[in-house]
């Protein structure tokens, strides 16, 4: 993931769903730029939260190791699925 001025968009229904995964975007240079909640489902007591985050020019991989500090076992995974998002 070394495109310059990237953009991703995650949309979850779950605010500790947008809470992991915007924090694993976050590990791996990204920044979050906008956020919105919106009511896709009015019928439901459900909220959409929508985040945007662009790629942080300033990240550097060497603070990727002191992002995840103590927590580095969760390396490969927060990776893997970094790459996923990337590749849909």
């Amino acid at each position: 993931m070394q495109a310059e001025g990237r953009k991703d968009s995650l949309h979850c229904l779950q605010p500790g769903a947008l809470a992991r995964d915007g924090g694993q975007l976050q590990r791996h240079g990204y920044k979050l730029s906008r956020f919105m909640l919106a009511d896709m489902f009015p019928q439901t007591h459900h909220i959409e939260s929508v985040a945007l985050f662009e790629r942080d020019p300033d990240f550097k991989p060497e603070q990727q190791e002191k992002l995840l500090g103590k927590h580095s076992h969760l390396r490969e995974d927060s990776q893997k699925n970094v790459k996923a998002a990337a590749s849909r």
